[in-house]
């Protein structure tokens, strides 16, 4: 079973990771080591979506490993020239999307050297970043779209939030008792279908009226504090068709 893999990959890394620690192991080998377990852990992330509530994944420990892999190797790749290590604009992209809106994150995007910060994934994904801070979510969600299957991933977490917020500006914002919006705009906008839409007002108790979604203020349920993790069908439909070790061992420009 899925659970069973993951959990027997999970403690082999956490075993590798120790040992590379103790004896201080750096360079290229321990780069390569932790890229692969950055990606092991991001597509866990989403391929125990896939399984439910049962699995036995806990989404916060690994979404720790998985920031602890990419503080490493932002110190690591401060060592060597990352024109001889192409992977790092990946890696860079990752830690972005993982701390989406974050500040520090984005300070060190900027700080990175000029060649680097504009490397199309890097660049990407702190557009992303940047619009999810300001609160943009038409342009986080659009983008989300367009990233290599690894990278969406990586934002994979983040997006019952992003709709979430999404909903709550709206509700604000076209509040009017004569104001109905058609359901097939608010899915554009939440970039997903007309049911996923429909569903995502139903959880927050949003009205809707047939078709269309009914916007007042004080209305939708908004409290709760933990957005359950559902698997975007989106990439429901791209993980029955990847090639897992493509994604697992190649950078996320080849692994779409």
């Amino acid at each position: 079973s899925w659970s069973s893999i993951y959990h027997f990959v999970w403690d082999r890394l956490w075993s590798v990771r120790q040992d590379m620690t103790v004896q201080d192991i750096r360079g290229t080998t321990c780069i390569t080591v932790l890229e692969q377990a950055v990606r092991f852990y991001v597509y866990a992330s989403l391929r125990s979506c896939q399984e439910g509530p049962n699995s036995g994944f806990d989404a916060h420990i690994n979404g720790q490993h998985l920031q602890e892999c990419l503080k490493r190797l932002l110190v690591l790749y401060c060592e060597i020239d990352w024109k001889t290590h192409s992977h790092q604009p990946e890696m860079e992209a990752i830690y972005l999307l993982h701390n989406l809106g974050s500040t520090e994150a984005l300070a060190h995007a900027v700080g990175l050297p000029r060649c680097l910060r504009e490397q199309v994934l890097v660049r990407a994904a702190m557009e992303t970043s940047m619009a999810h801070w300001s609160g943009n979510f038409v342009r986080v969600l659009r983008n989300y779209r367009a990233f290599p299957f690894l990278l969406a991933c990586a934002l994979h977490p983040h997006l019952g939030q992003i709709r979430r917020h999404a909903l709550q500006v709206l509700t604000s914002a076209y509040s009017s008792r004569n104001c109905r919006i058609p359901m097939s705009t608010l899915s554009q906008w939440l970039h997903c279908t007309d049911k996923e839409a429909r569903d995502i007002c139903l959880s927050y108790n949003v009205p809707l009226e047939n078709s269309e979604v009914k916007f007042l203020k004080g209305t939708g349920d908004f409290s709760a504090r933990q957005v359950p993790s559902v698997l975007d069908p989106y990439l429901k439909q791209a993980l029955s068709r990847i090639d897992v070790a493509a994604v697992l061992t190649q950078d996320a420009r080849t692994a779409s």
